[in-house]
């Protein structure tokens, strides 16, 4: 309970969205749809290439440049065998709206007999480029055992104006990047402190966790892992940041680390962890 309390600002209302901020939601939202209407159409390997930007990474689960490597891989059969769908549910975007993230269900489906092979949760981050187009930066999804509850998406991770949490200051991704490193080893109560409102984890075999549930579940596993940042970038704004890089699990006897990529908020107070997406190393 002590682990869960230190969340502190769960019960509070989240601010309401301003016109603007939803109108960026929307149109990162669109972009996000036409991605995935090419995915299902044409097939995964042509929207990678057309959606994600110049240094885009989809983690597979090492992260691959899809501009550098999807090119030399053979693309679909036409049409393709089995049709990859998602829809984005959840969108948060940085108010310089050059930064943002999507996430929601997604589903592999044989197109031959219509039967799911596979459901999960999508992660992707978007930066807008010097065209004025969103491309995808970092892509990471997480698979589940059974698709995602509706209601799960209803829930958006924030920071409450002045609320107390890591360096208000770190505002550059050199910062950034010492803010996740500085999650590394710290107990379940600690680490909630540095979590957003709702923030949310979501990894391979498990649901999406939200809020206490994430804290709860750390508590329970005793788990704490050491980060270490590969890199981050912070909206123009200073209230969205990304990262990703490595995890290791401190765990005895040692249990296989792997990838994650994390979403920093800051709404005129400090930084909070929004979303940690992870996977695993094969």
């Amino acid at each position: 309970m002590a682990a869960l309390l230190l969340l502190g600002g769960c019960v509070d209302v989240p601010p309401r969205a301003s016109t603007d901020a939803m109108t960026a939601r929307a149109a990162l939202a669109e972009s996000e749809r036409a991605f995935a209407h090419m995915g299902a159409t044409a097939g995964v390997h042509d929207a990678f290439i057309a959606y994600f930007a110049p240094d885009g990474l989809a983690f597979e689960p090492a992260p691959v440049r899809v501009r550098d490597a999807f090119p030399a891989r053979p693309p679909a059969p036409q049409p393709p065998t089995r049709r990859l769908e998602w829809e984005p549910a959840l969108v948060e975007v940085a108010s310089s709206e050059d930064l943002g993230y999507s996430t929601g269900p997604f589903r592999l489906v044989d197109q031959a007999t219509a039967e799911i092979r596979a459901t999960g949760a999508f992660f992707s981050v978007w930066q807008r480029q010097p065209d004025g187009q969103w491309r995808v930066w970092l892509d990471m999804g997480a698979r589940t055992d059974a698709p995602v509850d509706a209601p799960t998406w209803q829930v958006r991770p924030h920071v409450p104006p002045g609320a107390r949490g890591a360096n208000p200051e770190a505002v550059t991704p050199a910062a950034l990047a010492a803010l996740d490193r500085a999650l590394s080893g710290l107990e379940p109560a600690a680490f909630a402190t540095r979590l957003a409102v709702d923030a949310r984890r979501h990894a391979d075999a498990s649901v999406p966790l939200v809020g206490e549930a994430w804290v709860a579940m750390l508590d329970h596993e005793g788990a704490s892992a050491t980060y270490t940042p590969v890199e981050a970038r912070v909206a123009a704004a200073g209230d969205f940041a990304a990262v990703h890089g490595r995890f290791a699990w401190r765990a005895t006897p040692a249990q296989p680390g792997g990838r994650y990529v994390h979403v920093w908020l800051r709404s005129g107070g400090d930084w909070r962890l929004a979303v940690e997406t992870i996977v695993d190393d094969e």
